[in-house]
Parts: structure tokens; sequence; C-alpha cells
């Protein structure tokens, strides 16, 4: 196995190097670099392959490093905001299945990060992390996430396409988040957590979705009878498409069907026939949507 080549604190500027607030142990046995910020450990708490090949420096003098092995991990394999998740997590033991609230979907990501093969490798930690995630988002419910959950939400496509996360419907579920929550503009990309690549398919994602469902919602429902059909010929504009073009209904089209479905059509005149037929026959396009979205993925990454 080759060892990350590590870079002597000695040839740092030493100011810049902070003692972790959280992880600074007087009586640990090893010192940790990542990034700028120190943190002193007991190694046994530490011991993984990946970690064990990282070369050790003995030389260091200065006063809060004498005497004691300094071990630096490369930014390009973890960052010391990750680290410090890690480290919470190491030494809580359990915390993650204790995890609730959309707030540990940030927690979730770091520790994923962090303990993959591509940086410190710990497969237990790293395996319970992306069960709590897939049990925490839902993936086999239609449509995007909503509320605290979609702060997370290019982080989380970051990390579950990069991580290979599991199971498949949940890279689906948050494709179909970010393509109908989020701005997108040519040129240097605005979405750090994102790579390139998938920033440009949740482009092309909502494009699609758009385009498909720009006829559906403009085109005014019909009915069984003429009586119910002249109800939607009234209410269609300011009942669906005005509300739609109001809150970016035009690229969310499941939730925009959802809406249409729960108005009360019985109180604008429509008979209790015609209700269920429609709501039904919604029901089958927000259906459409969802697997037509398998295709649109497939077809942008082949």
């Amino acid at each position: 196995m080759n060892c990350t080549v590590f870079m002597p604190i000695a040839s740092m500027s030493n100011k810049d190097i902070v003692k972790s607030p959280a992880f600074w142990e007087n009586n640990g046995s090893v010192i940790f670099i990542v990034g700028n910020e120190a943190f002193k450990l007991n190694r046994e708490v530490m011991q993984s392959p990946k970690i064990n090949a990282f070369e050790i420096d003995t030389t260091i003098e200065e006063d809060d490093f004498k005497g004691t092995p300094v071990i630096t991990i490369p930014e390009d394999v973890a960052n010391s905001a990750d680290f410090t998740v890690f480290l919470e997590e190491i030494y809580s033991k359990t915390q993650i299945q204790h995890y609730r609230e959309p707030s540990a979907c940030g927690r979730l990501c770091a520790i994923i990060r962090v303990t993959s093969d591509r940086q410190l490798q710990y497969p237990d930690m790293h395996a319970a992390a992306c069960t709590k995630l897939g049990e925490l988002l839902q993936p086999n419910i239609v449509g995007a996430l909503d509320g605290e959950y979609l702060d997370y939400a290019e982080d989380l496509l970051g990390v579950v396409s990069q991580y290979d996360v599991k199971p498949l419907q949940l890279r689906k579920r948050l494709l179909y988040t970010v393509a109908t929550t989020t701005h997108f503009e040519e040129g240097p990309s605005s979405h750090p957590s994102l790579p390139t690549e998938l920033t440009n398919l949740c482009a092309k994602l909502q494009d699609k979705l758009i385009a498909h469902f720009t006829p559906i919602l403009f085109t005014v429902a019909t009915a069984l009878h003429m009586r119910c059909t002249d109800v939607f010929a009234e209410e269609w504009m300011p009942l669906v498409i005005g509300p739609a073009l109001e809150n970016s209904g035009l690229c969310r089209p499941i939730e925009t069907l959802r809406n249409i479905q729960r108005i009360e059509w019985d109180k604008y005149g429509l008979c209790e026939e015609c209700c269920k037929e429609k709501r039904g026959e919604w029901e089958e396009e927000i259906v459409t949507v969802w697997n037509k979205m398998d295709g649109w993925i497939l077809d942008e990454q082949t």
C-alpha cells in the first residue's frame, strides 16, 4: 500500500495551525493535522488501514508538538470540518442511530465522506451512515424533499452520487429535488457541492420536466359532463395556471399536480364523479412523470 505523501509541519507556517478547541487531549499520544487545524488524540481510537499507512513525523520541536508523533492528513483526503464531525462520532459511538432530524443530514454527509475508502476507510461507520441517510430521506416517496431537507439537497446529491449510497431510488429523488428547486445559469458553477456533471444533469432534467409539463399545465382539463368541463374552463386560470406560475410550479410537475388534486373542485361546481375521475387522472400523470425520470436520467448519462 502506498503511503500518502505528507507535508512536515516544519515546512508550514506554524501561526496558521490552530489547536482544535474540542479535540486536544493534553495526554494524547498523536497529533493529526488536517488543513490548518491540529487534533491531539489517543492513538488507539484512530485505527484504520488508511490511517496506519500515513507516515509519522517525530522531529517536531515546537512546544505544543514536541515529543508527540505528528500525522498530516492532506486536504484532498479529508478536511478539518468533516474530520471534526467524524471525531464527534468516534467519541459518542452511538450517535448515528439516534439521528432523527433534517439537521442530521449535513453530519451524515460528512461522515460518509470521511469514512469512505477514498478517505479514512472506516467501513462499518460508513455503512451505518449510509443506512441512516436512506431512512431519513425515505427514497420510496415520489417527489421532492421538502422543509428543512431542501437546505441539504445539493450536498446530499453530491454525496449519494459520489459514494454510491443505496438504494438507487434515493439518488433519483435527490436528482428530482435539485432539478425542481434550483436555478441554473450558464458559466462557472454556483453549486460547489455538486460536480459539474451533476449540475449539468440536473439542469437538463429541469428542461425535460418543463418541456413535458408545459402542455399539460396550459391545457384546460375536460370532464365527463359538459357542465363540469365548463367549470374547468372558467376556473383553470385562477386556480391552476396562476398559482403554478407564481410558485415555480412549471418545473415542479409532481408538486403542482398534487396541488391541483387538493383543490376542492366540488365547491366550484364539479360533480362527485368528475372529481374522482380527474384526481385519478392527475395521479396517473404523477406516476408518468416519475417513471419518465428514469429514462431521462439514463439518456443524459449515456
